[in-house]
């Protein structure tokens, strides 16, 4: 994975606005992959909207999850959703949400290959034709990520590796410049 997503996946990701010390205590959790104890918040708070919650750089919890591979966590945050008033327009809107670069909770599983949580966010409505602001699909996310799982699993949903980004560049461009050939 390239080292700008690693370095999104630590705690340079600034929660700030958040609206209770409680929001602030449940990003710290999932910082620390607390599943348990996520579980246990969720459970004592079950009116609690996941799907307001955002980094400054408008990252979700969800975003969040996935780029860290946390496939128990964003199990939970359904679960969390599906038991609640939440209506599934909401999931849906929340899961296809973007980040200021334009990046997908399920561009990030593409990027860290894992097809756990890219079947999950599919259930739940992911488009797998979103493009980031530079015009990445989810193949180039794959291919950035060396994930061959991910391109296999989208190209199988008929997904091109021709297609090309705002710059002309194609997943196999990308996969090149981030040097796994």
């Amino acid at each position: 994975m390239s080292s700008y997503y690693s370095s999104q996946s630590t705690s340079s990701c600034r929660w700030s606005n958040l609206p209770k010390s409680s929001d602030q205590n449940l990003v710290e959790l999932i910082y620390m992959n607390r599943t348990h104890q996520i579980q246990n918040y969720l459970q004592q708070n079950p009116d609690y909207d996941l799907t307001k919650i955002k980094a400054s750089n408008q990252y979700s919890l969800l975003h969040f999850a996935c780029l860290n591979n946390q496939i128990n966590t964003c199990k939970l945050f359904f679960t969390h959703l599906k038991k609640g008033d939440f209506k599934p327009e909401t999931i849906k809107a929340w899961i296809n949400a973007r980040t200021d670069a334009g990046q997908t909770a399920l561009y990030f599983a593409s990027l860290t290959g894992n097809l756990g949580i890219i079947n999950l966010l599919e259930e739940n409505g992911a488009d797998i034709y979103a493009r980031d602001n530079e015009g990445l699909t989810l193949m180039h996310a794959a291919a950035q990520g060396n994930q061959p799982l991910s391109l296999i699993h989208f190209r199988s949903k008929g997904l091109s590796f021709q297609e090309t980004d705002y710059k002309a560049r194609t997943p196999l461009h990308i996969a090149a410049n981030e040097g796994f050939f």
